[in-house]
């Protein structure tokens, strides 16, 4: 396990005049990699640099930066304002693909102060902690089984989800 983690959610909902859009980026659920993320961060480091990158990349310009970051039902929860095309052309493609559903996902680069070994369901796995939160990411493929849309489930709730294709 490398010490610089990832794990990953989806979009939440939409501003399109603001280039907005929230997302769930953290939960406690088990990821891909056998891993639970638990939901106790430390943001002063993040906050002070909210950059939002595209895939992890800190060698490119960020796409954007977050806002309202924190942990809202046991969720870490963000909103990300997407810089404009002539900031960077590639948050102008980014933007694109969250509004058309190609992109939907973000993943966050932590670093955990505390990790430990415990049985769940008869499974090993490793529980990280005391989470120091250095970066959130758009991406193409998160790795954490929640990974849901907010919107989706909210919509679910009402009754509304037939007619929405996400």
């Amino acid at each position: 396990m490398s010490d610089l983690a990832a794990s990953a959610l989806q979009i939440k909902s939409l501003r399109l005049e603001e280039r907005q859009a929230d997302f769930i980026a953290s939960t406690d659920a088990m990821d891909a990699d056998g891993d639970i993320v638990e939901q106790n961060w430390d943001l002063e480091r993040y906050m002070s640099n909210p950059v939002v990158l595209f895939g992890h990349n800190s060698k490119e310009l960020p796409i954007g930066h977050a806002k309202g970051v924190g942990v809202v039902d046991g969720k870490l929860q963000a909103t990300i304002v997407f810089a404009s095309e002539k900031a960077n052309p590639m948050a102008e493609r980014v933007w694109q693909s969250v509004q058309e559903k190609t992109l939907r996902a973000v993943s966050v680069g932590f670093k955990p102060r505390e990790v430990r070994k415990e049985t769940r369901n008869d499974k090993d796995v490793y529980v990280l902690s005391d989470n120091e939160l250095y970066e959130i990411s758009v991406v193409p493929i998160p790795s954490n089984p929640e990974a849901l849309s907010k919107q989706k489930s909210f919509l679910a709730s009402k009754g509304k989800y037939d007619n929405i294709n996400f």
